[in-house]
């Protein structure tokens, strides 16, 4: 005959399994200890910002093109916000060509020269990379009077 206590601890056991393996919804991934992006801004010149090595890159323009460097490093409580900010917005699940205007809106503002972005993130084994061109964007309620745009 089995004892109650050890039937207990069974069914405590199995318990614990069931919840171990049954697949979780709405968590949060956590913060791998290898975590960093690379995040690239730009038209002409481009700004680089690269956590992994610590270096900021500004592309000066000029013939031959210049560039400076610095040393930036974000603090651990930094790098746990933007983690959590990319999460909550689902980076992970953006395509890696992102386009910011929905395809039925009707009219649209196209700007030049336009910035491109480019945003690169590892957490542990997996590589995430996004980027975007705001050329477009959908034209505001609101008109501005004195904004210049050009309509395709």
């Amino acid at each position: 005959m089995v004892s109650n206590a050890l039937v207990t601890l069974q069914r405590a056991l199995a318990i614990v399994a069931v919840l171990l393996l049954y697949p979780k919804t709405n968590t949060v991934a956590a913060q791998a200890e290898g975590f960093g992006f690379r995040f690239e801004v730009g038209d002409c010149a481009t700004e680089r910002l690269d956590t992994p090595t610590g270096i900021f890159t500004k592309e000066l323009g000029g013939s031959p093109v210049r560039t400076v460097t610095a040393q930036v490093v974000l603090t651990p409580a930094q790098m746990s916000t933007i983690y959590r900010t990319l999460e909550n917005i689902r980076f992970f699940d953006y395509p890696s060509a992102f386009v910011g205007v929905r395809p039925d809106a009707k009219v649209i503002t196209e700007t030049t020269p336009s910035t491109i972005y480019r945003l690169e993130v590892r957490n542990g084994g997996v590589v995430h990379t996004v980027s975007w061109n705001d050329s477009s964007k959908p034209q505001p309620r609101k008109r501005i009077v004195c904004a210049i745009s050009f309509q395709w």
